[in-house]
């Protein structure tokens, strides 16, 4: 919950300073580029949260069992397959998708502003720094 608020206020904070340097046509490509990241990170989060939980072989052994006869090793093509289900998740690509589209949509037009544009990708890792440097202590 911590992390939303941060979020929040970045979001408000660097959107003011983006309508104050570029005017509409910034705050327009920060808020775009914004939702449109924001898609690609939730759907990366989807995408590698069903491939951990659908993995059956998450489970912790005893320091005391020597027996490595009885482990088996995952090959090198199951562990391929397995991150394949991650970055090959349709809604990751659709999202990815909808990020190029925005981006081609205000280079076409001649309303990009790279500057508004890419401080509207740096919302979200500007809030996981805040929350790591500030709040790591709590977790």
């Amino acid at each position: 919950m911590i992390i939303a608020k941060i979020t929040a206020v970045s979001f408000v904070t660097i959107l003011i300073a983006t309508f104050a340097l570029w005017g509409v046509s910034g705050m327009a490509n920060y808020s775009a580029s914004f939702v449109a990241f924001l898609l690609v990170a939730a759907a990366s989060f989807v995408g590698y949260r069903r491939v951990v939980l659908s993995s059956g072989d998450m489970t912790i052994e005893d320091a005391d069992e020597d027996d490595e006869e009885n482990e088996i090793k995952p090959s090198k093509m199951s562990l391929l397959l397995k991150t394949y289900k991650g970055w090959i998740f349709p809604l990751r690509l659709v999202s990815y998708a909808i990020f190029v589209l925005v981006f081609l949509y205000f280079a076409n037009n001649n309303l990009l502003n790279v500057f508004a544009f890419l401080s509207g990708i740096a919302v979200l890792p500007i809030s996981v720094l805040i929350f790591i440097l500030f709040f790591r202590r709590e977790f």
